[in-house]
């Protein structure tokens, strides 16, 4: 477990979008570049590992996690050393970005998550909700970790710093699979013949396939936006870069917060309503925030944390429970894939709303009114059978 939780916190899916803040005003100050060409950066990313996602569900089974994950982690290495290296081309980055995301994709929640569904059944959500809080303990500890390094060293040492991370935790988190047996290639048995069988069609006719899209593609194309251009954000409002960097912790506090509760709350509650509940509540909080002026910015990390750290939970634990088995590997990547997908142009609306509007604050009206509908979506979700307890 603590193996994938760090896997988790240095991830792909982490790392990137978490830190993209903290570079988005030296980049903009030093090579020229606007906040939408830079926020493009990060829509490459997650568009690539959405595109990855399917893939590394299928051949997860044959080569084993261990095998993706040290893979993922030593490209997303080279790919920081690699943006160290920049000079002032965006097309430079563009495609850095497009290979970090082909080459990383190892790391990434699809081979993470799927040791985790398969050690646990009863106890699953709290299981998913320790291993993913690596993720907002991360997005705490890096910008105040990378923001006094960027100020001193410059974005170059910042890249340099992350990749020097990756190179540290590979050996970590590869040993503790190895030394726990877990992650390696699995034999061809009956079930995963079974499994390699499933048709996309298949996947998609399922009639709960679509109603569980929805929620997840609403949330993403609402809140995404927010975790790239929160520093630029808290900028924005009057705080200096040496004090937004820290800051934007606030936003790994609360993914921490909303990762474990509900982790463990779905273990006993209905998951689809705590979603609902969930998704209401923080709906109501980004309105607020709308009208609340600049000084108010900081508190979109509590709602933000709320809305995106409990979906990364849902889609994997809702994917388990209302699949079969030999369906859970595909239907979790075209799920994934689709959250990715628009989570990756959400970054654009909202550096759209700055660049056109001057204010980002529009972007929260829109995150709650997309909150708001899927909290609705959530609501009508069907139950599905309760887990037995674990042995």
């Amino acid at each position: 477990m603590m193996a994938c939780l760090i896997g988790h916190a240095i991830g792909l899916h982490t790392l990137p979008p978490f830190t993209i803040g903290l570079f988005i005003t030296p980049l903009q100050q030093e090579l020229g570049w606007t906040r939408t060409s830079i926020s493009l950066g990060i829509t490459i990313i997650t568009i690539g590992t959405a595109l990855t996602a399917p893939l590394i569900g299928i051949v997860v089974d044959r080569v084993g996690e261990r095998i993706l994950i040290g893979t993922g982690m030593l490209m997303l290495a080279a790919g920081y050393f690699a943006l160290s290296l920049m000079s002032g081309s965006i097309l430079q980055y563009w495609a850095i970005m497009a290979l970090i995301a082909l080459l990383g994709a190892g790391c990434s929640p699809v081979p993470l998550s799927r040791i985790i569904v398969g050690l646990f059944d009863r106890n699953r959500g709290a299981a998913l909700g320790i291993v993913l809080i690596g993720t907002g303990l991360a997005s705490v500890v890096a910008p105040i970790f990378l923001s006094p390094i960027i100020v001193s060293s410059g974005w170059r040492g910042g890249y340099r710093t992350l990749a020097w991370v990756m190179l540290a935790g590979l050996p970590i988190v590869v040993g503790l699979l190895a030394l726990n047996g877990v992650g390696g290639p699995r034999p061809r048995s009956s079930h995963a013949r079974a499994e390699e069988s499933v048709t996309v069609a298949e996947v998609l006719g399922h009639p709960v396939f679509f109603r569980l899209l929805v929620p997840f593609v609403l949330v993403a194309i609402g809140t995404g936006g927010v975790v790239v251009h929160f520093v630029p954000m808290l900028i924005d409002a009057g705080f200096s870069p040496a004090t937004a960097g820290p800051m934007a912790g606030l936003v790994g506090l609360s993914l921490v917060s909303a990762r474990l509760l509900v982790g463990v709350a779905i273990d006993f509650v209905f998951a689809p309503l705590a979603a609902t509940l969930l998704m209401a509540i923080s709906s109501a909080g980004f309105m607020v925030l709308a009208f609340g002026g600049p000084g108010s910015t900081p508190y979109a990390a509590i709602f933000l944390g709320m809305s995106l750290g409990a979906e990364v939970d849902l889609i994997v634990y809702l994917a388990s429970r209302y699949f079969p088995a030999r369906c859970f590997g595909r239907a979790y990547g075209f799920l994934y894939s689709a959250f990715l997908v628009t989570v990756a142009f959400s970054p654009l609306v909202y550096a759209g709303f700055r660049e056109t509007i001057g204010s980002y604050w529009p972007g929260f009206v829109w995150a709650s009114v997309f909150l708001a509908l899927s909290s609705i979506c959530f609501a009508k979700l069907p139950r599905f059978e309760t887990p037995q307890p674990d042995s």
